[in-house]
């Protein structure tokens, strides 16, 4: 399926776009909330700046796929492939990206607050920078991945793989101070 497929097709209504085809393609600020891409083949795509808040994108191969400052609010993400993806500064707010593999990502500024990231693969990743409060760590592999900057409650890593993860620049939040700052 060629982008402007997609972008004809969904204008008229059409969601359900599972199992699609849709290597290397290019749609940057396309609007495609609430779109389903189930298993579909994004490899290599390019959303940037897309508006995919509430998206289903279970499953689905995103491997070297832009998505940079994308908007994946609410997104199901779960057990997708993003390995070498671009995330950097993408809303991945409440995110569901339980057992998805995002070895090698770039998750640069991303926020990930309040998202599941339940025995997601994070090896290598890049998380400089990211908000990572209130996210579901449990079970996650963390081997490598860069967390300079980043903001987490240590209460999340309890149950984390850190090996070769250094934390000492990293921002951490005690949950109590977390609340008592917040208006």
């Amino acid at each position: 399926m060629e982008a402007i497929q997609l972008l004809q097709h969904y204008a008229v209504g059409k969601r359900d776009f599972s199992a699609s085809n849709l290597r290397e393609t290019w749609v940057p600020k396309a609007e495609l909330s609430g779109i389903i891409l189930r298993r579909a083949d994004l490899s290599c795509a390019s959303f940037q700046w897309a508006n995919l808040a509430l998206a289903d994108l279970s499953h689905a191969n995103l491997w070297r796929a832009n998505l940079k400052h994308a908007n994946l609010h609410q997104a199901n993400l779960c057990q997708a492939v993003l390995i070498r993806s671009c995330l950097e500064s993408a809303d991945l707010t409440q995110a569901c990206l339980a057992q998805a593999d995002l070895r090698l990502a770039n998750l640069v500024k991303a926020q990930l607050k309040g998202a599941n990231l339940q025995g997601a693969n994070l090896c290598y990743a890049d998380l400089t920078g990211t908000d990572l409060r209130k996210t579901d760590l449990t079970g996650a592999d963390l081997t490598g991945a860069c967390l300079q900057r980043a903001m987490i409650q240590p209460t999340q890593l309890e149950q984390a793989t850190l090996a070769r993860v250094s934390l000492e620049t990293a921002f951490i939040v005690e949950a109590d101070a977390e609340l008592a700052a917040t208006p």
